[in-house]
C-alpha cells in the first residue's frame, strides 16, 4: 500500500534559477552593501562552466523503442554463473552484479546506456571509503552486466546487502514450475545465490543509479551520522567551531546567490582527505545579516557576540579519500536532515520531484557535478564601505578570516583533484550529471511496454490485469496505447501483479520499504523523507 501524500496542485513554482552560481551581474545596492559582478568563466577548473540544463523529468528526449527480442533472464543468469566460475573462490562472497537488462529491453538508446554506465561509476565511487577509484568490469560483450568487488569500495558484504535488502523492490527469486526456462532459471538462480552467499547479488543498475545517493540509502552506504559534530569527526578530524575561534578557517560571503534564497557564508577547513566546505545559509528574513554580523556562528566570537550571525541551515561538502565528494545537510542546531527546504535552497533545473526541496546526496552531487561552485565574494567589499560599524579589532578579525583569494586557491586545488577523478572514470564534467540523467530515466512515466517488460507480463496478462478490479484502477491509463502511469503507481501493484501472473518468479519484498521519491512525498515533511516509501 502506498504511503504517499495527496498532490498539492496549488503549489506551483515558477523559479528561473540555475544550480550553478550565475556569472550574471546584479547592480543593486541594499542597506549600504555593495554588490559586485560575479567573475565570468576564465578557463580555470576552479570555476568551470555551468552544466547543461536537462529537461524536466516528465519529458523524455530519448524515445524508447522496445527491443523486438528482449534480453531474457536466462541469458543474464547464464553469463553471471559463467563469470562466477572464473573467480577465485575467496572473492565470490564479496562480488555483486549490476545489470542494464531492463534498461536495454525497454529501449534505452546507446547514448542512454552510456549515461547509465557513467552514472554507475560515479554512484559506486561516491559511496566508497577507499582511496583508489573503482572501474566496474563488464562481464559480457554488450556491456550490460557489471561486476563489483565490495572490498574495492570498503563495504562488507553484510553492510552492502543490508542496504539493498532494506529497499530493493526487484529482487526476483526464480521458481521451477516445470517448464524448460523455469527449470534452468531456478537452477542458475539458486547456484548464484549460493556462490555469492547473498540474496541480493544481482541488482538492476538503473534502480541503483537512481536510488543509491538518495538520502536514506546514501546515509547507510556512507555510514553518515545523525549530527554535524559526528560528521566532522568522520571527515574533518577536528572541531569546526574551535577552528573558527582560532581563525584557522578561510571564508567568503555573498548575497547574490542563485541557489540560496538569502545571503551565504562559505568556509573551508583542512579535512582528513582534502577540503571540508561548510555553507551557512539563511532564510529571506535574514537577508543582509552577514554584512552586519559576519563573525558567526554563535559562540565563536566571544569578544563581540553582536557580530555573530545566526544561520538557519548548514550544508557541507567533504572530500572522500578518492577525490569525489560526500554531502551532509543539517539544521541550524547541527542535526542531520534529509533535504533542504525551498525556504533555504532551490534549484529549478533539477528534476520535478525536487521542486519542493533538495535531497541530500543526489541533488548535491548533480549541483556540484562540475566541482565546488566558486562565487565572487561581496562581503569584504560591502564591509569596506561600512567600516564605521566595526571596531578595529573586529575589522582585523574579519580580514583574517575572509580571504577570497585564498578561498579560490583552496577550491582550485580540491576541484583539480575532483575533476581528475571524473576524468579517470571517463565522465565529462561539462555535460549534464549522469546521475541526474539516470534519475530522470528511472522516474519517467511508464508506458504499456515499460510495465510489461519490467514485470514480465505478456500482452495477454496485461489485458487481463486491466479488467481485474485489483489492478484496473491503477493501470487504467494503459488502456490507451499512448497512456502512461507513474512509477510509484506501478510499484505499488508490482508484487501482486507478479504473484498473480508470474508463477515462475517470487518477488522478495524489501525488508523496510521501496524508497521512491515523488513530488507528493516531498511535501509531506519539511526536512525528512521517511514518507517517500511504498510498502
Amino acid at each position: 500500500m502506498k504511503t504517499q501524500g495527496q498532490r498539492f496542485a496549488f503549489l506551483v513554482l515558477a523559479m528561473q534559477l540555475a544550480c550553478t552560481e550565475s556569472p550574471s551581474f546584479k547592480s543593486t545596492v541594499d542597506a549600504g552593501k555593495v554588490k559586485t559582478p560575479v567573475a565570468p568563466y576564465n578557463g580555470d577548473d576552479a570555476n568551470p562552466p555551468p552544466v547543461k540544463a536537462p529537461a524536466p523529468t516528465p519529458v523524455q528526449s530519448d524515445v524508447l523503442i522496445p527491443l523486438a527480442s528482449p534480453v531474457p533472464d536466462s541469458t543474464v543468469l547464464r553469463q553471471i554463473e559463467d563469470d562466477i566460475a572464473k573467480l577465485n573462490p575467496s572473492e565470490t562472497s564479496k562480488t555483486r552484479y549490476f545489470s542494464l537488462q531492463v534498461a536495454k529491453n525497454v529501449g534505452a538508446s546507446a547514448q542512454a546506456l552510456t549515461a547509465q554506465r557513467n552514472a554507475f561509476k560515479k554512484a559506486i565511487n561516491s559511496i566508497s571509503n577507499r582511496a583508489a577509484l573503482i572501474t566496474p568490469v563488464a562481464i559480457d560483450t554488450e556491456k550490460l552486466i557489471y561486476r563489483v568487488n565490495l572490498d574495492d569500495i570498503g563495504l562488507s558484504p553484510a553492510e552492502f546487502d543490508q542496504v539493498i535488502s532494506d529497499h530493493y523492490p526487484f529482487n526476483n527469486r526464480f521458481a521451477d514450475i516445470g517448464t524448460g526456462d523455469s527449470i534452468g532459471n531456478a537452477t542458475r538462480d539458486t547456484n548464484i545465490r549460493g556462490r555469492l552467499v547473498s540474496d541480493v547479488g544481482l541488482i538492476r543498475m538503473d534502480w541503483f543509479n537512481a536510488t543509491a545517493l538518495l538520502p536514506i540509502p546514501y546515509k547507510k552506504f556512507l555510514r553518515l551520522p545523525n549530527t554535524l559534530a559526528a560528521f566532522e569527526d568522520q571527515f574533518l578530524g577536528e572541531d569546526r567551531l574551535d577552528n573558527i575561534r582560532a581563525d584557522d578557517v578561510t571564508r567568503i560571503g555573498f548575497d547574490n546567490s542563485e541557489v540560496a534564497i538569502s545571503n551565504r557564508v562559505l568556509e573551508v577547513h583542512n579535512g582528513k582527505n582534502g577540503g571540508f566546505y561548510v555553507s551557512y545559509d539563511f532564510t529571506q528574513a535574514k537577508q543582509g545579516q552577514i554584512f552586519s554580523a559576519p563573525l558567526g556562528p554563535v559562540g565563536t566570537n566571544n569578544a563581540n557576540r553582536a557580530l555573530e550571525f545566526q544561520q538557519d541551515h548548514i550544508s557541507v561538502i567533504a572530500t572522500l579519500p578518492n577525490g569525489l565528494f560526500a554531502y551532509f545537510l543539517a539544521n541550524a542546531q547541527g542535526v542531520a536532515i534529509d533535504k533542504a527546504p525551498i525556504a533555504i535552497l532551490r534549484n529549478a533545473k533539477g528534476p520535478n520531484e525536487f521542486a519542493f526541496a533538495l535531497p541530500n546526496g543526489q541533488s548535491c552531487a548533480s549541483c556540484h557535478h562540475a566541482g565546488i561552485l566558486l562565487h565572487e565574494d561581496t562581503l569584504v567589499s560591502g564591509i569596506s564601505g561600512n567600516k564605521q560599524l566595526f571596531g578595529s579589532a573586529d575589522l582585523a578579525r574579519i580580514n583574517r578570516i575572509y580571504q577570497p583569494e585564498a578561498f579560490k586557491q583552496d577550491v582550485a586545488k580540491d576541484n583539480q583533484r575532483y575533476l581528475s577523478a571524473l576524468k579517470t572514470l571517463g565522465i565529462s564534467a561539462t555535460e549534464t550529471d549522469p546521475l541526474d540523467v539516470a534519475f530522470r530515466f528511472y522516474s519517467r512515466p511508464m508506458t504499456r511496454n515499460d510495465v510489461m517488460l519490467e514485470s514480465g507480463l505478456t500482452e495477454a496478462d496485461l489485458k487481463n490485469a486491466l479488467f481485474d478490479p485489483e489492478f484496473s484502477g491503477v493501470l487504467n491509463a494503459l488502456n490507451s496505447d499512448t497512456g502512461t502511469i507513474q512509477r510509484s503507481n506501478f510499484q505499488s501493484v508490482l508484487p501482486n501483479l507478479v504473484r498473480k501472473f508470474k508463477q515462475d518468479i517470487q518477488l522478495i519484498a524489501p525488508r523496510e520499504a521501496d524508497f521512491l521519491v515523488t513530488s507528493d512525498c516531498m511535501v509531506l515533511d519539511a526536512v525528512r523523507m521517511d514518507g517517500c516509501v511504498i510498502n
